[in-house]
């Protein structure tokens, strides 16, 4: 019995907004003609000053790329040099011969030849 009522009453509950009216105003235009002309007109204009600013904004951006890759590529250039210079530097001082041979004491002279092997030499010969 109570089964019944509970079905019955649920029924009734989701029946009864389906079989409503319709309101007056559903399905009508809110704005009148004219209006409508109005706000579509201004939509327009606000899409092509929107379209006129990113044109803008893409111009300006495409000059900032530009200026930026021609900087990187002198950077890089200027790395080049240098490291070109610092290779040319690192060979003329591993020719080097070393002007205080022969000069201080022995032990001084034994001393400076054990421990002046080229640090920059990681592997190798080390007999140089």
């Amino acid at each position: 019995m109570k089964i019944t009522y509970l079905t019955i009453l649920t029924v009734l509950l989701v029946s009864t907004p389906a079989m409503a009216e319709k309101p007056q105003w559903a399905g009508k235009d809110k704005m009148a003609a004219e209006q409508q002309e109005v706000h579509d007109s201004a939509k327009h204009a606000k899409q092509e000053a929107e379209q006129k600013a990113d044109d803008a904004t893409e111009e300006a951006s495409g000059a900032v790329k530009e200026e930026k890759e021609k900087a990187e590529k002198k950077v890089k250039e200027n790395k080049e040099k240098a490291s070109m210079e610092m290779e040319k530097q690192q060979s003329m001082k591993a020719k080097q011969e070393r002007k205080e041979a022969g000069k201080g004491s022995e032990q001084g002279q034994e001393s400076r030849e054990t421990h002046s092997k080229k640090w920059w030499k990681f592997w190798g010969d080390d007999s140089e």
